[in-house]
C-alpha cells in the first residue's frame, strides 16, 4: 500500500547549531494507508525521531518487543537500531514526527528511554501542548525564518522537557503498562552521571547525591532505569563514544579517554561486546557523518 500523503521539509544544521543546539534533520506528517509496513535498518541513520500517532492503528517493532500503536500516543526511536511500523488491514496511520539530534539529544533519550518504552502517552493537556509545538516546528521548517535554528532548539527542548515532567510526575501511563516514575532523587543522580560520566564514578557518591543509603538506591535505580547504576554509566559512555566516533576525527584513544575510558583496550574491548563491532569499524561505517573541516 503506498502513501496517501507525505509532507516533509529537510534541514542542514550550521556548524553553531550542532555545537551546542537540537536541531532538526526533517519534520513532517505523513498518512500510511492501510496494510501498510515502513522498515528501516540502516546503521548509517543517525540521530532521534519523535513521532505523534495522530489517527489510525498498527504496531511498532523495535528492541525486540511489539507496541500496539493508537491515537494520542508517542513513539521515540534510536534511528541507528532497526525498527518497523506497519498498520492494521482495515485503517492506516497518521503520523505527526521530527527527525533530530544535537548535543544534548542523546541526554533526553537516555532520560525518557530509561524503562526502554519506546511508545508511551503523557497527560491530556501536554499532549495538546506537544502536538502545538510539534506544528510549530513543521511552519518553522516550511517558511525558515532567520531564527529559526534557536527558535526550532528551544521548541524541541520544551517539547522534551514536557515528555520528561510527565514521567517524573507519573501523570501518563509509559507504553501498555506503567513503568515505575523515575522520582526527583533518581532523575538527580541521572544528571550528575550525566554531567560527570567521563570522570571515575562510584556507586555510594552517586547514591550520597540522591540522599540515600547505596543498597536503597541502588535498588531504586534499577527499578526505575531498568539498569544497574554501573550499567547506565557504562550504556551512557558507550553513547557520547559512538557520537565523537561519527562526528570528529579525534584518535581512538582520545575518544576513550573523554568519555571516561582510561584505558584504549578495555574501551575497545567493552566497545565491541556491546556494540558487535571494533570502535575503528564503527567509525569507518560512519565516515560520512563526520567533519571534515
Amino acid at each position: 500500500m503506498k502513501l496517501a500523503s507525505s509532507i516533509q521539509f529537510n534541514h542542514a544544521p550550521s556548524e553553531t547549531a550542532k555545537t551546542f543546539l537540537l536541531y532538526p534533520l526533517s519534520v513532517g506528517q505523513t498518512n500510511c494507508g492501510p496494510s501498510y509496513a515502513l522498515e528501516r535498518n540502516d546503521a548509517k541513520l543517525y540521530g532521534y525521531q519523535l513521532s505523534l500517532v495522530l489517527s489510525g492503528a498498527g504496531r511498532l517493532e523495535a528492541n525486540s518487543r511489539t507496541w500496539p500503536l493508537q491515537p494520542g500516543q508517542f513513539i521515540y526511536l534510536d534511528l541507528h537500531k532497526g525498527y518497523k511500523i506497519c498498520t492494521s488491514p482495515n485503517q492506516g496511520l497518521e503520523l505527526l514526527w521530527i527527525h533530530f539530534d544535537g548535543v544534548p539529544a542523546s541526554h533526553y533519550f537516555e532520560l525518557v528511554e530509561a524503562g526502554d518504552m519506546a511508545v508511551f502517552e503523557v497527560s491530556a493537556d501536554r499532549l495538546h501542548k506537544i502536538r502545538q509545538s510539534l506544528m510549530e516546528l513543521v511552519s518553522l521548517l516550511n517558511y525558515r525564518p532567520p531564527s529559526m535554528e534557536v527558535r526550532s532548539s528551544l521548541i524541541m527542548t520544551q517539547v522534551l522537557s514536557e515528555i520528561v515532567l510527565d514521567k517524573m510526575e507519573g501523570a501518563g501511563p509509559w507504553g501498555t503498562e506503567r513503568s515505575v516514575s523515575v522520582c526527583a532523587e533518581i532523575f538527580a543522580s541521572l544528571r550528575y552521571i550525566e554531567e560527570r560520566y567521563n570522570e571515575p564514578l562510584r556507586l555510594d557518591e552517586v547514591a550520597e547525591i540522591a540522599g540515600m543509603s547505596t543498597y536503597h538506591f541502588a535498588r531504586l535505580f534499577k527499578k526505575s532505569t531498568g539498569f544497574t547504576v554501573m550499567e547506565y554509566v557504562m550504556k551512557f559512555r558507550l553513547t557520547q563514544a559512538k557520537k565523537l566516533l561519527s562526528t570528529t576525527r579525534l584518535p581512538i584513544s582520545d575518544v576513550a579517554e573523554s568519555t571516561g575510558f582510561q584505558d584504549q583496550s578495555y574501551f575497545t574491548k567493552l566497545f565491541k561486546r556491546y556494540e558487535k563491532i571494533t570502535p575503528r569499524r564503527y567509525r569507518d561505517a560512519h565516515a560520512d557523518q563526520t567533519d571534515d573541516s
